[in-house]
């Protein structure tokens, strides 16, 4: 109805009298719409004001909390050895600051292993140079002194003596291995001008009794290029992988090329039922070593496997000189 009814109860002189009013859109007064109207806006007024108060509460809220935890993952990622010791900010909260307490804690145990394992690995591996020297110098005296004496050992006596000293070239191969690795990243290693070709076919003869008594062809195939890098690295690595193919190959055939500053070696067992047991310290430590070696050097190496062998790829120019 556009009608509204309004009623007054007035007791005048014990007598109940009764005062009505009809208001229809026609004659009620302009003043009840505009306090309608200002009631209204007031409201909506009230409204967003309380809505941007809270607001303003929860992004206070939120940053109060976001930033410091946003200052714990800063401080997390800054963490280095060297600053590790050192006592952590405060992060306002107990719960974050408790947090950065028990990080620091997990972290100084690792660094702590990790320092341990470093110190077991350079203090082994100086070691171990003293009894690798003596047992070469004693195998090539021995030879010296059989060769000044006319005398030769016996075929057996002649076999333990080579199984000796390919036995300590290995260990001496994996020990200079493990030195170059336990240096501090900051050192450079020392580099000479080195013929790739030369050392891979000086490599491969020393290398070739790993493949006597099997049924294994080698194609080595090489080319003149001489670069300036570390010697010694580059005997390391290339012995390792040199190494590796042949302990691994019993039937089948063994594929060395080299182009340029890029090296291919590939190995095929075409038998699979062979059963290769590793020998002579082959249990993946010189494949480990040379990747890690690879890495510190800046060469790059891929080392694919197939189901009858890998494909070994390795790059020894630096990345700086491509």
């Amino acid at each position: 109805s556009d009608k509204v009814y309004l009623a007054l109860k007035v007791d005048l002189e014990n007598q109940s009298v009764y005062i009505s009013r009809t208001l229809s859109r026609e004659n009620v007064s302009s003043l009840v719409g505009r306090n309608m109207a200002d009631s209204m806006r007031l409201l909506l007024g009230v409204s967003a004001l309380i809505a941007l108060t809270l607001m303003l509460i929860t992004w206070l809220l939120m940053r109060s909390i976001s930033t410091p935890v946003a200052r714990l993952n800063n401080w997390t990622q800054s963490l280095t050895p060297e600053n590790l010791s050192q006592p952590p900010p405060d992060f306002l909260y107990p719960e974050l600051n408790q947090m950065a307490r028990l990080i620091q804690n997990s972290l100084s145990s690792v660094q702590r292993s990790l320092d341990r394992e470093h110190r077991f690995l350079r203090y082994t591996s100086h070691e171990l140079r003293t009894p690798i020297s003596v047992i070469r110098n004693n195998i090539e005296l021995q030879y010296k002194v059989l060769q000044q004496t006319a005398s030769s050992l016996n075929p057996m006596q002649r076999d333990i003596a080579d199984r000796i000293d390919r036995a300590s070239i290995t260990m001496q191969h994996l020990t200079e291995t493990l030195l170059w690795l336990s240096r501090e990243d900051h050192e450079k290693l020392p580099e000479s001008v080195v013929e790739i070709d030369k050392l891979l076919l000086e490599i491969t003869a020393e290398m070739r009794y790993l493949l006597r008594d099997k049924t294994v062809e080698l194609i080595v195939e090489t080319h003149p290029y001489q670069c300036s890098i570390s010697a010694v690295a580059a005997r390391i690595v290339l012995g390792n992988l040199i190494r590796n193919a042949f302990q691994h190959t019993w039937e089948g055939e063994v594929i060395i090329s080299q182009q340029g500053s890029q090296i291919s070696i590939v190995n095929r067992q075409f038998n699979a039922d062979i059963d290769v047991a590793p020998t002579e310290l082959g249990f993946g430590l010189g494949l480990q070593l040379t990747a890690q070696l690879t890495e510190k050097l800046g060469w790059s190496y891929q080392n694919i496997a197939n189901e009858n062998g890998h494909n070994v790829i390795l790059d020894i120019t630096p990345p700086d000189t491509n």
